[in-house]
């Protein structure tokens, strides 16, 4: 694993992620590096793998969740949170975005390449291959 250093992050991932394991694995290495605040979104997986991390080190970290509104933008929702979420985390100074993803995860890709566009770091771990690789 890269050597990632920061305050904040923004996590995202594939809604059918396998497991919690390299997600709190990250997290917990994060943590003892200096994280103190999460950004992550409201979906089962890899967002509900960083919720349950999160709350369980309430007392050592502060998250805020983003939801994607689909009874309101429909389709569109999903998009509008993570354009949401990015441009949330730029304006608070975040500097690195972790992207779980699959061969299938076109949302998790569309808030990395928002993340990309607003300027922060921006890193994939992807499956099949199991490693890290800088996007932008």
């Amino acid at each position: 694993m890269p050597f990632f250093q920061t305050t904040s992050v923004i996590v995202s991932g594939d809604r059918d992620w396998p497991g919690p394991q390299i997600v709190h694995e990250v997290l917990d290495t994060l943590l003892k590096n200096g994280l103190q605040h999460v950004l992550v979104g409201c979906a089962r997986g890899v967002d509900a793998f960083t919720r349950d991390w999160c709350v369980l080190h309430q007392r050592q970290i502060t998250h805020e969740v983003f939801v994607a509104e689909w009874g309101v933008y429909k389709k569109k929702a999903g998009k509008l949170r993570n354009t949401r979420m990015a441009e949330a985390g730029a304006k608070q100074g975040v500097r690195l975005c972790l992207g779980f993803v699959t061969p299938w995860s076109v949302g998790t890709l569309h808030e990395m390449s928002e993340t990309v566009r607003v300027g922060i770091e921006t890193w994939k771990f992807a499956l099949p291959v199991n490693r890290w690789v800088r996007v932008g």
